[in-house]
């Protein structure tokens, strides 16, 4: 981050030390590229991915046609959707295993909690129901 753009930090300063671990622009490769995370906050519960935006102006965000626009004394001006999705799984190793949820439960986790077996298909599903990259692709980079 860039000169005094920090004061966002001054919610995070009321979190108890011993409980959270929060790392700040964290720059992590995945063996091709290298990707940023603006703040990961872990918690022996969870963990937490902040992604920042230090815009001005009334701000719309189009889901539908993956884009935010901000409108700004009457200037208007169209970028990038800023949701990032971001999938958590439990993946159970042996197929063997019995899984039940109760009826509300169905609904919640039908996505989350899957066999070995199903997760080729469960990422296919996933990787055609999105139509934006956000990793460069070999046509991107010279």
């Amino acid at each position: 981050m860039q000169g005094g753009s920090r004061q966002w930090i001054f919610p995070l300063s009321f979190l108890p030390d011993d409980e959270y671990f929060i790392l700040h622009d964290l720059r992590l490769w995945d063996g091709k590229h290298f990707f940023q995370i603006d703040v990961l906050i872990l918690h022996a519960k969870y963990a937490l991915i902040l992604e920042l935006k230090n815009i001005i102006g009334e701000l719309y965000l189009d889901t539908d046609l993956h884009q935010m626009i901000r409108i700004k004394e009457e200037e208007k001006e169209a970028f990038p959707d800023p949701i990032i999705p971001i999938y958590s799984l439990v993946v159970f190793s042996n197929p063997k295993s019995i899984l039940r949820l109760s009826s509300p439960q169905i609904q919640t986790f039908k996505n989350t909690i899957i066999h070995k077996e199903y997760l080729p298909k469960l990422i296919s599903k996933l990787t055609s129901s999105y139509k934006r990259s956000f990793l460069p692709t070999e046509e991107k980079r010279d």
